[in-house]
């Protein structure tokens, strides 16, 4: 009697450094994911806005600055009000 539950498969030699190069890269990327390192709050809030104020394309929490720039470019002020979402 044959007592073959699962189907053989059979792949394809050119299949294998594929597989094996797509293993490895899954090993590398669960290895490095969790090493990141954590940010307070706080961390994330100041990172933020030195990001914000590197990129120069807004003026971050300085209201008379934005007025002369909307006065000096003729342009009106969109103001963005928002937060980082919170994690507890």
């Amino acid at each position: 009697m044959n007592y073959h539950f699962m189907p053989q498969i059979t792949l394809p030699l050119s299949l294998f450094p594929m597989i094996r190069t797509a293993t490895l890269a899954l090993v590398l990327l669960a290895y490095l994911v969790p090493n990141a390192p954590a940010q307070t709050r706080e961390e994330k809030v100041r990172n933020d806005k030195k990001r914000i104020e590197a990129e120069g394309k807004w003026i971050y929490n300085d209201v008379p600055k934005a007025f002369l720039e909307a006065k000096n470019s003729g342009k009106p002020i969109i103001a963005v009000l928002r937060c980082l979402p919170c994690e507890e």
